[in-house]
């Protein structure tokens, strides 16, 4: 293992433009590292073992990993958190979600408490024994009790009788002097649960018992693995934020997917309209998010799309190229690829989250091209965030290399992995379902097995397919149809959440291009994983992929949400085992029922669409956006949609400039923002192929 400068990329010498020699090889492990202080180290006192209080008056779960019991006492007096040591420990669990001393738990939201910056005012009413909170200005009292809301400003008035079994269940859980009024506050929830016109499907009760949990399957967004065989929802979206990948190795779903009608979308499309995309993404997210607050939620979108990082206002602008053909803009972001869409809401809500839990991250991520970059860029900066990209050594463009190698910061580390894309996502599972190292190490995915990136891609069909429709007649109501070039699934997945939201889309086509693992499922419902050497190197580098992970999230809808099915269809990928559903009788549903339809492409056919595209329509596209153009043309030449076609966008032609050249004889022009990588010097290293070398990389890093 050894640290370098890659001056030498086996395909350097196939590509026009050069980036330069990068000058600074690394030199040593020091120059990329920086002192890790464990979160365990610096905090001892607010962690709190299953089955014990906490010894001083603390929040209940103020451990990030624990859950917390309330004593008999406090349980029955519904108190947010336990304050007293000592006391025998067999009440029941009352909320064991990962909460911080900024966020009482579940209970207390419930009883009308707000999230404040100091318990202290919560603990007194409660009885217990407040800190002064050192951070209040002297004379600041506006936290105080006094000018708290009221218990009813939270949860709006609603009547009718309480269901005999929520009643009975919340009594038996408080058992004490506050069930009436714990007793009204969920009935009002249970009334109130849906946002405007938003339904959802009633969720089933997951394993812990208490008023809290109870309450949070009733009203909130619980979310499940796609490889449970019980199929229990039991976590928050901030829960399932950071970590990724799910324990038992699949993909997180919610239980159910909020429904809209052509009233939200009719309210979607004014505000996109007059408050913009980042008002659109909070709207959005808003059905999935229920553990952030309305207002917070609403400042990380804010942050997340501004007209400074996107270059336009507009952040997804969509192009009409002929008749019905339209072209949805996605790659104006900092690295000027559609990943930025997703990568700079995530770097948001990470360091959001972080500062809640008082914690760290350790970021561990894959990419065959744009992933790296957009993760690398949405992250750095962010102290307590560390970012361990892998990637395909020698298989990006000069462009990408440079643009993801040329961050010289400690918290960055870039590890080019002797093997293709797959080898570097099978290292990230591997290392992933480590759990004792994931833990130790606090790991965090960025990929698009993180739910939180596929979310944040369902927005852009929303604002993409408002823009299709804008100015039609009965708008609200028409159908339009996307094609979208993928290879990991991550992006046509955002698609088919969408659609099973409601939003009208007839037909997802998946576009790929040689690596056509997916197109050949689609046609056939035959899933056959490629090795290695079975992987082909192409034009359009970033769908090199014959692993496609969250095809799992698809599959797991496809046959009725069966975790065992799927865990058993899925766990044998990483041997180089497919599976086969085309005698299968779910498989008619990939069309009729899902919509889905595919097609693939060439090299041949990248360099002629993208020469066509610009004498026809004076637009100049990267190679995987042909890649999708060239599918949309063959769909729209066999008559097989009939709707409006949005073709999305992967990334600026600059970034594969000798396809270009080849395409239409000339270099593509290289924005001013990204002219200094020329002659930027390049950190990164080799690794083998070998997920024990990447830990040993990350557990050097984090604590020298």
């Amino acid at each position: 293992m050894t640290y370098r400068a890659p001056s030498e990329a086996k395909n350097a010498a196939a590509w026009p433009m050069s980036f330069g020699a990068p000058r600074v090889p690394l030199g040593a492990a020091t120059a990329m590292r920086s002192r890790y202080s464990s979160p365990r180290a610096r905090r001892p006192s607010q962690t709190t073992s299953p089955g014990r209080t906490a010894s001083t008056a603390t929040p209940c779960g103020a451990s990030s990993i624990a859950v917390v019991r309330m004593c008999p006492s406090c349980t029955a007096s519904g108190a947010p958190w336990c304050d007293h040591p000592g006391q025998p420990v067999n009440g029941p669990v009352i909320d064991d979600v990962r909460t911080t001393r900024r966020r009482p738990c579940l209970l207390a939201r419930l009883l009308g408490e707000p999230r404040v910056e100091d318990p202290g005012p919560l603990l007194q009413e409660h009885g217990g024994d407040a800190e002064p909170d050192a951070s209040r200005a002297p004379g600041d009292e506006s936290r105080s009790a006094v000018e708290r809301p009221s218990h009813d400003a939270h949860v709006p008035v609603a009547t009718g009788p309480l269901p005999a079994a929520v009643s009975d269940a919340v009594a038996g859980a408080t058992a004490g002097k506050e069930t009436g009024r714990v007793t009204e506050v969920i009935g009002r929830l249970v009334q109130t649960a849906g946002r405007g016109r938003v339904s959802r499907t009633p969720h089933r009760r997951g394993r812990c018992t208490g008023a809290g949990r109870f309450a949070r399957n009733l009203g909130g967004v619980r979310y499940l693995s796609t490889r449970d065989p019980q199929g229990e929802a039991t976590l928050s979206f901030c829960d399932i934020l950071i970590g990724g990948l799910a324990p038992d190795g699949g993909l997180y779903l919610p239980e159910s997917y909020p429904q809209v009608d052509a009233d939200t979308l009719a309210r979607w499309r004014r505000l996109l309209e007059e408050e913009g995309y980042a008002a659109l993404a909070h709207a959005i997210l808003s059905l999935y998010v229920d553990d952030i607050p309305d207002a917070d939620l609403r400042g990380i979108c804010e942050r997340a799309y501004t007209a400074e990082k996107f270059g336009t206002k507009e952040i997804v602008p969509v192009a009409r190229l002929d008749g019905s053909l339209f072209l949805g803009h996605l790659s104006n972001g900092p690295t000027a690829a559609f990943k930025d869409m997703a990568m700079q809401l995530l770097g948001e809500l990470f360091e959001y989250e972080l500062r809640r839990r008082d914690s760290s991250l350790a970021i561990l991520g894959a990419t065959s091209g744009d992933t790296g970059s957009a993760a690398i860029f949405a992250m750095k900066g962010r102290p307590n965030i560390h970012v361990f990209m892998l990637s395909p050594a020698g298989r990006m463009t000069p462009f990408q290399q440079a643009q993801m190698f040329s961050v010289d910061d400690p918290h960055v580390v870039n590890m080019a992995v002797d093997g293709v894309f797959d080898d570097c996502q099978d290292i990230v599972k591997k290392v992933s379902s480590d759990l004792d190292f994931k833990e130790l190490h606090r790991l965090g995915a960025v990929n698009s097995i993180n739910w939180a990136r596929l979310l944040a891609q369902v927005v852009y069909y929303v604002a993409c397919w408002l823009r299709a429709t804008d100015g039609l007649e009965d708008a609200d109501a028409r159908e339009v149809s996307f094609v979208v070039p993928t290879g990991n699934f991550g992006n046509v997945c955002a698609g088919h959440v969408a659609r099973q939201m409601g939003v009208p889309i007839d037909t997802l086509v998946v576009a790929t291009n040689e690596n056509d693992v997916l197109d050949e499922f689609f046609r056939t419902g035959v899933y056959r994983v490629r090795t290695s050497t079975e992987t082909h190197e192409t034009s359009s580098p970033s769908m090199d992929i014959s692993k496609a992970s969250n095809l799992e999230r698809f599959v797991f809808d496809l046959l009725h949400r069966d975790g065992a099915r799927t865990a058993e269809l899925f766990a044998g990928l990483s041997t180089g085992e497919g599976f086969d559903l085309s005698g299968d009788p779910v498989f008619g549903d990939v069309r009729d029922r899902f919509g889905f339809a595919s097609g693939t492409s060439t090299h041949a056919d990248r360099v002629s669409t993208i020469a066509a595209v610009e004498k026809k329509y004076g637009v100049l596209v990267d190679p995987h956006t042909a890649d999708a153009l060239k599918v949309a043309f063959d769909v729209l030449d066999g008559g097989d949609v009939d709707t409006p076609l949005v073709v999305l966008e992967t990334a600026l032609p600059v970034k594969f400039a000798s396809t270009i050249v080849e395409a239409v004889g000339r270099e593509p022009e290289i924005p001013d923002a990204y002219a200094y990588l020329r002659d930027a010097d390049r950190h990164v290293m080799d690794i083998g192929n070998d997920a024990d070398l990447v830990k040993k990389v990350i557990v050097d890093t984090l604590t020298q």
